[in-house]
């Protein structure tokens, strides 16, 4: 396994900054054979992370399922899609499609399944992960979800109701814990999601710049806990993915849909994105799978 770090290598390079699109069409990745249109695709870039290097020779990306709907952390207890496999290099972008549900889908009645795109080293050079080949890295900041139905609040480990089929989403997840009520039926005065240099754009609120990630352009948003006692209900709330002497979570700038995250200031579309697990604007930034001998691990499930 790997160590647990919550904070994101600083080397990454921005070639990617537009990707993360989840839809499209494709080639196949294992075989030659025609697959047909790929029900969904992830886009992104390997890089490397900051802590001791090793070697990356015979390195393959693929995406795992863990199992059933259980919100297991423990990257061994997950399943290859072998049909998603690929040869990899550090650093260079990738493209993985997705042709088919995942195979752990509906397993021992499973309402949803949790995915990681993960790096490992295929040394037998079989094209697939066995149990004594090492993971080398993951895509750390998210992970996927898929449901072979529309899901309602309460029976997914998001704060929002789920819609059938694949979704990326932002760690760490509430997974239905409780919060603390709100204290007002607006946005306690802040204007969640607006682009922000310092506090001080945000007053009453804070400006978000980073937490674990990099938040383009800052964002303000409402901290928890918060300052005056102000909880807003026109928000949705995310755990912070570090708390050491920090906010234990944040309240976002609630959406439905991306273009509900659009803003005038950003100079690049899709910056900002909906993200399906909390119903909040989050930065739209490619996957980075981070490939290191202490790449990080961050957990599914956060507290507030």
């Amino acid at each position: 396994m790997l160590a647990f770090r919550s904070s994101l290598p600083r080397r990454l390079t921005p070639a990617l900054a537009l990707l993360g699109s989840f839809a499209g069409c494709g080639d196949p990745l294992v075989d030659t054979g025609y697959r047909g249109v790929s029900r969904w695709q992830i886009q992104g870039e390997v890089v490397l992370d900051e802590g001791p290097t090793m070697d990356t020779t015979h390195l393959r990306l693929a995406v795992f399922w863990g199992p059933g709907d259980l919100r297991d952390d423990n990257l061994d207890h997950y399943s290859e899609q072998v049909s998603t496999s690929q040869a990899a290099q550090v650093p260079a972008p990738f493209v993985l499609n997705l042709f088919e549900a995942p195979p752990t889908a509906n397993a021992n009645g499973a309402a949803y399944v949790i995915g990681r795109v993960l790096a490992y080293l295929d040394l037998n050079q079989d094209g697939r992960r066995g149990l004594a080949e090492p993971i080398a890295g993951l895509d750390v900041p998210t992970a996927l979800l898929y449901a072979s139905a529309p899901l309602p609040i309460g029976q997914t480990p998001t704060s929002v109701a789920l819609s059938a089929g694949f979704h990326r989403v932002l760690l760490p997840q509430l997974c239905n814990r409780p919060l603390p009520g709100p204290t007002t039926a607006g946005d306690c005065g802040v204007r969640l999601g607006r682009a922000c240099q310092n506090d001080l754009d945000c007053h009453p609120g804070q400006c978000l710049q980073r937490d674990g990630i990099p938040w383009p352009g800052g964002a303000c948003v409402v901290a928890e806990p918060p300052q005056g006692g102000c909880r807003p209900a026109q928000a949705s709330y995310h755990p912070a993915q570090s708390t050491l002497g920090g906010p234990s979570g944040y309240y976002l700038k609630r959406c439905q849909a991306d273009p509900d995250c659009a803003r005038p200031t950003d100079r690049i579309a899709g910056t900002y994105v909906c993200d399906a697990g909390i119903g909040a604007c989050v930065p739209g930034e490619s996957t980075h799978v981070v490939v290191g001998a202490d790449a990080p691990v961050n957990p599914f499930c956060g507290a507030p």
